[in-house]
Protein backbone atom coordinates (compact mmCIF):
# COMPACT_ATOMS: atom_id res chain seq x y z
CA UNK A 1 0.00 0.00 0.00
CA UNK A 2 2.59 1.90 0.67
CA UNK A 3 4.53 2.03 -2.63
CA UNK A 4 1.42 2.16 -4.20
CA UNK A 5 1.21 5.59 -2.28
CA UNK A 6 4.31 6.67 -3.47
CA UNK A 7 3.40 5.81 -7.19
CA UNK A 8 0.35 7.72 -7.38
CA UNK A 9 2.32 11.11 -5.08
CA UNK A 10 4.91 11.01 -7.76
CA UNK A 11 2.10 10.72 -10.90
CA UNK A 12 0.37 13.62 -9.36
CA UNK A 13 3.74 15.93 -8.64
CA UNK A 14 4.09 15.18 -12.63
CA UNK A 15 1.03 15.96 -13.48
CA UNK A 16 1.53 19.25 -11.58
CA UNK A 17 4.39 20.02 -13.32
CA UNK A 18 3.48 19.33 -16.98
CA UNK A 19 0.16 21.65 -16.16
CA UNK A 20 2.24 23.81 -15.23
CA UNK A 21 4.81 23.61 -18.21
CA UNK A 22 1.99 23.68 -20.67
CA UNK A 23 0.28 27.13 -19.11
CA UNK A 24 4.04 28.22 -19.02
CA UNK A 25 4.25 27.51 -22.94
CA UNK A 26 4.51 30.00 -25.84
CA UNK A 27 0.98 28.19 -27.33
CA UNK A 28 -0.99 31.73 -27.25
CA UNK A 29 -2.55 30.46 -23.40
CA UNK A 30 0.17 31.91 -21.02
CA UNK A 31 -0.58 35.51 -19.27
CA UNK A 32 1.38 38.31 -19.98
CA UNK A 33 3.15 39.37 -17.12
CA UNK A 34 3.72 42.86 -16.67
CA UNK A 35 7.71 43.77 -16.05
CA UNK A 36 7.60 46.01 -12.64
CA UNK A 37 10.71 47.46 -14.43
CA UNK A 38 8.63 49.73 -16.70
CA UNK A 39 7.26 51.93 -13.56
CA UNK A 40 10.55 53.43 -13.41
CA UNK A 41 9.55 55.04 -17.10
CA UNK A 42 9.95 58.68 -16.68
CA UNK A 43 7.95 59.18 -19.88
CA UNK A 44 4.71 57.18 -18.88
CA UNK A 45 4.00 59.36 -15.43
CA UNK A 46 0.86 60.91 -15.86
CA UNK A 47 -0.55 63.96 -13.43
CA UNK A 48 -3.96 63.06 -13.31
CA UNK A 49 -4.09 59.70 -11.40
CA UNK A 50 -6.57 58.49 -9.22
CA UNK A 51 -5.91 58.41 -5.46
CA UNK A 52 -8.01 57.80 -2.84
CA UNK A 53 -7.54 58.82 0.46
CA UNK A 54 -9.23 56.84 3.80
CA UNK A 55 -11.87 55.15 1.05
CA UNK A 56 -13.95 59.07 0.71
CA UNK A 57 -11.56 61.16 -0.66
CA UNK A 58 -10.34 60.83 -4.32
CA UNK A 59 -7.72 63.46 -5.20
CA UNK A 60 -6.07 63.59 -8.60
CA UNK A 61 -2.42 63.43 -7.95
CA UNK A 62 1.04 62.52 -9.81
CA UNK A 63 2.41 59.27 -8.88
CA UNK A 64 6.20 58.43 -9.72
CA UNK A 65 7.92 55.46 -9.26
CA UNK A 66 11.81 54.72 -8.96
CA UNK A 67 13.95 51.86 -8.33
CA UNK A 68 14.71 51.02 -5.06
CA UNK A 69 18.53 50.55 -4.08
CA UNK A 70 18.14 47.95 -1.63
CA UNK A 71 15.68 45.22 -3.17
CA UNK A 72 15.04 44.28 -6.27
CA UNK A 73 11.64 43.66 -5.74
CA UNK A 74 10.68 46.89 -4.12
CA UNK A 75 9.76 50.05 -5.52
CA UNK A 76 10.24 53.72 -4.02
CA UNK A 77 6.51 55.50 -5.20
CA UNK A 78 6.15 59.04 -4.16
CA UNK A 79 2.93 61.11 -4.79
CA UNK A 80 2.20 64.75 -4.81
CA UNK A 81 -1.34 66.33 -4.96
CA UNK A 82 -3.18 64.39 -1.67
CA UNK A 83 -2.30 67.74 0.85
CA UNK A 84 -2.91 70.72 -0.74
CA UNK A 85 0.03 72.30 0.94
CA UNK A 86 2.18 70.57 -1.89
CA UNK A 87 4.06 67.70 0.46
CA UNK A 88 5.37 64.69 -0.72
CA UNK A 89 3.83 61.48 -0.10
CA UNK A 90 6.22 58.88 -0.02
CA UNK A 91 6.63 54.98 0.72
CA UNK A 92 8.30 51.96 -0.37
CA UNK A 93 6.28 49.33 -2.30
CA UNK A 94 6.53 45.64 -2.73
CA UNK A 95 5.93 44.91 -6.36
CA UNK A 96 3.78 42.00 -7.83
CA UNK A 97 3.89 41.16 -11.79
CA UNK A 98 0.44 40.11 -12.68
CA UNK A 99 -1.62 40.05 -16.27
CA UNK A 100 -1.78 43.46 -17.39
CA UNK A 101 -0.45 45.40 -14.59
CA UNK A 102 1.68 45.62 -11.48
CA UNK A 103 0.34 45.23 -8.29
CA UNK A 104 1.93 47.41 -5.41
CA UNK A 105 1.54 47.57 -1.87
CA UNK A 106 3.43 49.05 1.03
CA UNK A 107 4.02 51.85 4.41
CA UNK A 108 5.87 54.59 5.06
CA UNK A 109 5.46 56.53 8.55
CA UNK A 110 6.89 60.26 9.47
CA UNK A 111 6.91 62.49 12.89
CA UNK A 112 3.19 63.22 11.89
CA UNK A 113 1.79 59.94 9.38
CA UNK A 114 1.40 56.44 9.08
CA UNK A 115 0.86 55.86 5.39
CA UNK A 116 -0.23 52.58 4.21
CA UNK A 117 -1.09 52.18 0.09
CA UNK A 118 -1.77 49.46 -2.13
CA UNK A 119 -3.40 49.38 -5.78
CA UNK A 120 -1.86 48.70 -9.59
CA UNK A 121 0.19 50.23 -12.26
CA UNK A 122 -1.14 49.62 -15.83
CA UNK A 123 1.03 50.54 -18.60
CA UNK A 124 -0.72 52.54 -21.59
CA UNK A 125 -2.93 50.72 -24.02
CA UNK A 126 -2.84 51.57 -27.88
CA UNK A 127 -2.94 55.34 -28.33
CA UNK A 128 -2.72 56.49 -24.44
CA UNK A 129 0.11 58.21 -23.23
CA UNK A 130 0.81 57.24 -19.69
CA UNK A 131 0.38 54.57 -17.74
CA UNK A 132 -2.46 54.39 -15.27
CA UNK A 133 -2.06 54.38 -11.75
CA UNK A 134 -4.89 52.95 -9.29
CA UNK A 135 -3.80 54.05 -5.45
CA UNK A 136 -6.01 53.68 -2.36
CA UNK A 137 -4.02 55.17 0.78
CA UNK A 138 -5.10 55.41 4.42
CA UNK A 139 -3.45 57.84 6.40
CA UNK A 140 -3.62 58.09 10.34
CA UNK A 141 -2.43 61.89 12.45
CA UNK A 142 0.29 60.48 14.61
CA UNK A 143 2.72 61.84 16.68
CA UNK A 144 4.47 65.01 18.04
CA UNK A 145 1.31 67.91 17.31
CA UNK A 146 0.62 69.08 21.08
CA UNK A 147 -3.22 69.02 19.95
CA UNK A 148 -3.72 66.26 18.36
CA UNK A 149 -6.65 64.56 20.24
CA UNK A 150 -7.41 67.56 22.53
CA UNK A 151 -9.45 70.24 22.70
CA UNK A 152 -8.56 73.55 22.45
CA UNK A 153 -10.32 76.57 24.02
CA UNK A 154 -9.77 80.02 23.02
CA UNK A 155 -12.37 82.57 25.56
CA UNK A 156 -13.88 86.16 23.97
CA UNK A 157 -12.44 87.64 26.59
CA UNK A 158 -10.10 90.97 26.62
CA UNK A 159 -6.43 90.93 26.10
CA UNK A 160 -7.67 87.16 24.18
CA UNK A 161 -4.90 88.41 21.31
CA UNK A 162 -1.89 90.11 20.87
CA UNK A 163 0.04 91.67 18.50
CA UNK A 164 3.52 91.39 16.77
CA UNK A 165 4.26 94.67 14.76
CA UNK A 166 6.31 94.37 11.66
CA UNK A 167 7.07 97.11 9.46
CA UNK A 168 4.50 100.15 10.18
CA UNK A 169 4.63 101.77 13.77
CA UNK A 170 2.19 104.02 13.18
CA UNK A 171 -1.24 104.33 10.97
CA UNK A 172 -2.85 107.26 9.96
CA UNK A 173 -6.94 107.72 10.22
CA UNK A 174 -9.26 110.51 8.99
CA UNK A 175 -6.24 113.05 10.20
CA UNK A 176 -4.39 111.31 13.04
CA UNK A 177 -1.73 109.12 13.72
CA UNK A 178 -2.32 106.07 16.17
CA UNK A 179 0.07 102.91 17.32
CA UNK A 180 -0.15 100.34 14.76
CA UNK A 181 0.14 97.57 17.54
CA UNK A 182 -2.65 99.28 19.68
CA UNK A 183 -4.82 99.54 16.72
CA UNK A 184 -5.07 96.07 16.16
CA UNK A 185 -5.00 94.86 19.91
CA UNK A 186 -7.94 97.52 20.44
CA UNK A 187 -9.82 96.00 17.37
CA UNK A 188 -9.25 92.19 18.98
CA UNK A 189 -10.30 93.35 22.23
CA UNK A 190 -13.58 94.97 20.15
CA UNK A 191 -14.18 91.91 18.26
CA UNK A 192 -14.49 89.76 21.32
CA UNK A 193 -16.34 91.28 22.58
CA UNK A 194 -18.81 91.00 19.60
CA UNK A 195 -18.65 87.84 19.59
CA UNK A 196 -19.07 87.37 23.85
CA UNK A 197 -22.99 88.47 23.04
CA UNK A 198 -23.64 85.08 21.87
CA UNK A 199 -21.09 82.78 22.84
CA UNK A 200 -17.95 82.64 25.35
CA UNK A 201 -15.30 80.86 23.79
CA UNK A 202 -14.08 79.32 20.27
CA UNK A 203 -13.18 75.48 20.47
CA UNK A 204 -10.62 73.76 18.02
CA UNK A 205 -10.41 70.00 18.12
CA UNK A 206 -8.17 68.13 15.76
CA UNK A 207 -8.95 64.27 15.39
CA UNK A 208 -6.59 61.90 14.19
CA UNK A 209 -8.71 61.05 11.56
CA UNK A 210 -7.95 64.41 10.04
CA UNK A 211 -10.64 66.32 10.63
CA UNK A 212 -10.62 69.35 12.14
CA UNK A 213 -14.06 69.75 14.31
CA UNK A 214 -14.66 74.00 14.73
CA UNK A 215 -17.41 75.22 17.91
CA UNK A 216 -19.11 77.71 19.18
CA UNK A 217 -20.00 77.69 22.95
CA UNK A 218 -22.94 79.67 24.34
CA UNK A 219 -23.20 81.19 27.62
CA UNK A 220 -23.79 78.19 30.37
CA UNK A 221 -23.41 75.61 28.17
CA UNK A 222 -21.72 72.20 28.86
CA UNK A 223 -20.38 71.88 25.19
CA UNK A 224 -20.38 73.98 22.02
CA UNK A 225 -22.34 73.95 19.43
CA UNK A 226 -20.91 72.32 16.11
CA UNK A 227 -20.02 75.33 13.65
CA UNK A 228 -18.22 73.64 10.78
CA UNK A 229 -15.63 70.39 9.99
CA UNK A 230 -12.66 70.90 7.85
CA UNK A 231 -9.83 68.66 6.78
CA UNK A 232 -6.34 69.64 8.11
CA UNK A 233 -2.75 68.65 7.07
CA UNK A 234 -0.06 69.00 9.47
CA UNK A 235 3.91 70.14 8.57
CA UNK A 236 5.42 69.82 12.19
CA UNK A 237 3.22 72.38 14.31
CA UNK A 238 1.77 74.26 11.26
CA UNK A 239 -1.27 73.24 10.55
CA UNK A 240 -2.64 73.33 7.01
CA UNK A 241 -6.50 73.79 6.91
CA UNK A 242 -8.41 72.83 3.91
CA UNK A 243 -11.85 74.50 3.38
CA UNK A 244 -13.88 73.70 0.23
CA UNK A 245 -15.95 75.93 -1.83
CA UNK A 246 -19.16 75.74 -0.03
CA UNK A 247 -17.33 76.05 3.07
CA UNK A 248 -15.52 78.85 2.09
CA UNK A 249 -18.86 80.66 1.40
CA UNK A 250 -20.08 80.22 4.81
CA UNK A 251 -17.02 81.40 6.55
CA UNK A 252 -17.26 84.62 4.38
CA UNK A 253 -20.85 84.85 4.75
CA UNK A 254 -20.91 84.21 8.97
CA UNK A 255 -17.74 86.41 9.73
CA UNK A 256 -17.92 88.87 7.30
CA UNK A 257 -21.50 89.15 6.40
CA UNK A 258 -22.94 91.46 3.59
CA UNK A 259 -19.79 94.01 2.88
CA UNK A 260 -19.87 97.32 0.94
CA UNK A 261 -20.90 97.07 -2.50
CA UNK A 262 -18.36 96.07 -5.22
CA UNK A 263 -15.53 95.32 -2.75
CA UNK A 264 -14.44 91.74 -2.11
CA UNK A 265 -10.43 90.22 -1.46
CA UNK A 266 -9.18 86.71 -2.20
CA UNK A 267 -9.26 85.31 1.31
CA UNK A 268 -7.90 81.51 0.60
CA UNK A 269 -5.15 80.59 -1.64
CA UNK A 270 -4.31 76.78 -1.68
CA UNK A 271 -2.12 74.50 -4.08
CA UNK A 272 -4.26 72.46 -7.12
CA UNK A 273 -6.99 74.57 -6.93
CA UNK A 274 -7.76 74.05 -3.35
CA UNK A 275 -8.60 76.77 -0.56
CA UNK A 276 -6.57 76.75 2.38
CA UNK A 277 -5.77 78.75 5.90
CA UNK A 278 -2.30 78.20 7.68
CA UNK A 279 -2.36 78.17 10.88
CA UNK A 280 0.74 77.84 13.22
CA UNK A 281 0.46 76.10 16.81
CA UNK A 282 2.94 76.77 19.93
CA UNK A 283 2.95 75.13 23.32
CA UNK A 284 3.62 77.06 26.28
CA UNK A 285 3.81 75.27 29.62
CA UNK A 286 -0.12 74.19 29.82
CA UNK A 287 -1.43 75.87 27.05
CA UNK A 288 -1.34 76.78 23.71
CA UNK A 289 -0.85 79.60 21.29
CA UNK A 290 -2.48 80.28 18.07
CA UNK A 291 -0.62 82.28 15.33
CA UNK A 292 -3.18 84.28 12.56
CA UNK A 293 -0.78 85.66 9.93
CA UNK A 294 0.74 86.27 6.62
CA UNK A 295 -1.80 87.35 3.77
CA UNK A 296 -4.86 84.76 5.40
CA UNK A 297 -5.45 87.13 8.63
CA UNK A 298 -4.61 90.53 7.15
CA UNK A 299 -7.13 90.34 4.32
CA UNK A 300 -9.90 88.56 6.59
CA UNK A 301 -9.48 91.90 8.81
CA UNK A 302 -9.96 93.94 5.88
CA UNK A 303 -12.51 92.26 4.44
CA UNK A 304 -14.43 92.45 8.48
CA UNK A 305 -13.48 95.97 8.25
CA UNK A 306 -16.27 96.66 5.19
CA UNK A 307 -18.87 94.34 6.56
CA UNK A 308 -19.66 93.28 10.18
CA UNK A 309 -16.39 95.57 11.11
CA UNK A 310 -19.19 98.22 10.41
CA UNK A 311 -22.51 96.88 12.39
CA UNK A 312 -20.45 96.38 16.01
CA UNK A 313 -22.92 97.12 18.85
CA UNK A 314 -19.99 99.71 20.38
CA UNK A 315 -19.11 102.03 17.50
CA UNK A 316 -15.71 102.30 19.23
CA UNK A 317 -15.00 99.08 18.00
CA UNK A 318 -15.99 100.06 14.34
CA UNK A 319 -13.57 102.34 14.52
CA UNK A 320 -10.87 100.61 15.97
CA UNK A 321 -11.30 97.46 13.21
CA UNK A 322 -11.29 100.19 10.44
CA UNK A 323 -7.62 101.48 11.68
CA UNK A 324 -6.37 98.23 12.01
CA UNK A 325 -7.12 96.91 8.47
CA UNK A 326 -4.97 99.92 7.31
CA UNK A 327 -2.62 98.83 9.93
CA UNK A 328 -1.94 95.28 9.00
CA UNK A 329 0.28 93.74 6.16
CA UNK A 330 1.45 90.34 5.42
CA UNK A 331 3.91 90.36 8.05
CA UNK A 332 1.37 90.45 10.84
CA UNK A 333 1.15 88.21 13.49
CA UNK A 334 -1.91 87.88 16.06
CA UNK A 335 -1.66 85.27 19.08
CA UNK A 336 -4.55 83.96 20.52
CA UNK A 337 -4.35 82.08 24.09
CA UNK A 338 -6.03 79.04 24.60
CA UNK A 339 -7.54 78.04 27.82
CA UNK A 340 -4.98 75.47 30.06
CA UNK A 341 -5.02 72.28 28.54
CA UNK A 342 -6.54 69.06 30.42
CA UNK A 343 -4.39 66.42 30.89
Amino acid sequence: MKGKRNTAARLAAAMTIALAATACSNDGYAPALTDPQEMCNPKLVGYSQQVTVNGTDTYSCMVEFAKNADDTTKMDMKIVGISPDKTEWNATVTTVPAEGCVRFAGTDSTDNYRLSVEGTWTPPANGETYATVRAACRIERRGSFPALGRKLTFPFTDGWANTYVSGMDEVEYEGQKYSASMAVDSAMTYIARQLARDYEALELCFNQDGTLTVGLRGHGAPQAEPWMTFKYWLDGNTVTVEIDDEQAAKVENDWFGEMDALWWEPLFAGSYGRNTLVLKFNQQRDYMSMLLCGHDFSAAMRMYSKGNGTRMADPRGSKWVKIAARAMNDDWIVTCKSEPLAN
